[in-house]
């Protein structure tokens, strides 16, 4: 550890170290578990928040770096409809997956009623 860090507080600050460094590597139900365990949502909103953006910007570049062709240049133009029409689907996929309705094993709608 570092020579500012008192002894007494090593333990704790290389415990919120460590813990930091997983929460960066993280699988989905990782991230959500850690959420759970430590009662804050963070850990699942870094881990999406990362992934969408790498993706959004990789996705959105792959747009731009084909927006620009002379318009007998067939390959690039069809390039580039290909990059538009895969970001636009990721961009739509994403929002349509974020605004569903989870369907797990414990929906309300699922468990049978008893009538008697």
């Amino acid at each position: 550890m570092q020579i500012w860090v008192q002894e007494k507080d090593e333990p704790e600050i290389r415990k919120a170290f460590e813990q930091s460094l997983a929460v960066r590597e993280l699988s989905p139900q990782a991230a959500a578990d850690e959420a759970v365990r430590i009662g804050s949502v963070e850990p699942v909103n870094r881990l999406l928040t990362k992934a969408i953006q790498e993706r959004l910007r990789e996705q959105f570049g792959e747009v731009i770096a084909t927006k620009t062709f002379k318009v007998d240049d067939i390959a690039a133009g069809r390039a580039h409809i290909k990059a538009y029409v895969e970001f636009i689907h990721f961009v739509e996929r994403l929002y349509d997956s974020a605004m569903k309705a989870p369907h797990g094993h414990f929906e309300a709608s699922r468990v049978p009623s008893k009538h008697h």
